[in-house]
């Protein structure tokens, strides 16, 4: 960490007053820059998020039903109880974990969820979640190639459903500013 503090303290070794040249040390797995470019241990990857679930077969109701997810695999632990249901896309990615135990409770106000779902049309997505009774968090909203609304699951948790190509989003269409949907949902019921 000196090394770090030195970096961070601008001082100027030598007296130089040049802009210090890019340096690159290892320690392990770590690269440092003097730039501050990079700096990580290992190349990580996303796998899956997980949320604490009250009722494992309501919210594999939710997540199936609304979103085609599948059940890839189910884990069962103890001491203490636990349960994790893997679920995978409807690309086959294992990309969402619902956990149920004993000693994890849902929070009381779960919030938003860590998941954000891409599906083809956001009108069919909102009226099945209507018709499935499902409380809509805000109604869509586009924002250029974007559309999006936000459900609540069986829990509570706020799942983002984007349609559209968030790809295609660099930067606000010219002129183009909508109101951000968070106090529509800090507002809901």
């Amino acid at each position: 960490m000196a090394f770090l503090a030195k970096r961070c303290s601008g001082s100027n070794v030598g007296g130089a007053s040049a802009a210090p040249r890019p340096v690159e040390e290892h320690t392990g797995n770590q690269r440092l820059h003097n730039d501050f470019t990079e700096v990580h241990s290992m190349d990580g990857r996303v796998m899956s998020s997980k949320i604490v679930v009250s009722d494992l077969a309501r919210s594999l109701a939710f997540y199936k039903g609304l979103f085609g997810f599948k059940e890839a695999a189910r884990l069962e632990f103890c001491d203490p109880d636990v349960t994790e249901v893997v679920l995978e896309d409807v690309s086959g990615a294992r990309c969402f974990v619902l956990l149920q135990g004993d000693v994890m409770p849902v929070p009381s106000v779960p919030g938003w969820a860590p998941l954000v779902v891409q599906i083809d049309d956001i009108q069919a997505a909102r009226d099945e979640a209507e018709r499935s009774g499902y409380e809509l968090a805000i109604e869509p909203i586009s924002f250029g190639p974007v559309s999006i609304l936000m459900v609540a699951d069986p829990d509570g948790y706020l799942v983002e459903v984007v349609s559209g190509d968030p790809d295609g989003l660099d930067a606000a269409p010219a002129g183009q500013k909508i109101p951000h949907p968070i106090p529509q949902i800090h507002d809901r019921k």
